[in-house]
């Protein structure tokens, strides 16, 4: 992780740091928008996901977005062990025999987190989005966070 912030640092301009994705280095209220791609389906179970979400939303100016992209549908998760299991049996990246430990999410969790927080989201289904070169879209999805 360190070397990608090493490099992002030498190519743009900007602040860039490691941490917690549950404990953000950063004052209230900092940014008008926040991006979190491919991260939460690492995270190791749904409390460590609404801390992070939780951390999102105190460093988020009123009327701020946040945008979490590319998070694993628990609806989908069948189809997800049979599209990427050949995929890695393809890529020749099997560990054990499974696939790499992923966190599944109820689209529920987002919406009740929406409503717990006052907050307009968007849920947008990757599926949808007409993405064919992308075989990962068939399970995932993103959302939008407005704060009000």
């Amino acid at each position: 992780i360190k070397s990608s912030i090493e490099y992002c640092r030498s190519v743009f301009d900007g602040n860039f740091e490691v941490a917690q994705a549950n404990q953000l280095p950063f004052p209230n209220q900092s940014f008008d928008k926040i991006l979190c791609w491919r991260v939460f389906l690492y995270f190791e179970n749904l409390d460590y996901a609404e801390q992070s979400l939780n951390e999102m939303l105190r460093t988020l100016k009123s009327n701020g977005n946040i945008f979490i992209g590319d998070m694993n549908d628990k609806e989908k998760e069948d189809l997800y062990h049979s599209i990427r299991l050949k995929e890695l049996r393809d890529e020749q990246k099997i560990v054990n025999g499974s696939s790499p430990k992923h966190l599944f999410y109820e689209k529920s969790f987002f919406k009740n987190f929406a409503k717990k927080h006052d907050l307009q989201f968007k849920i947008i289904d990757e599926d949808k989005m007409n993405l064919p070169y992308y075989s990962s879209a068939k399970y995932r999805f993103s959302i939008i966070f407005q704060k009000k």
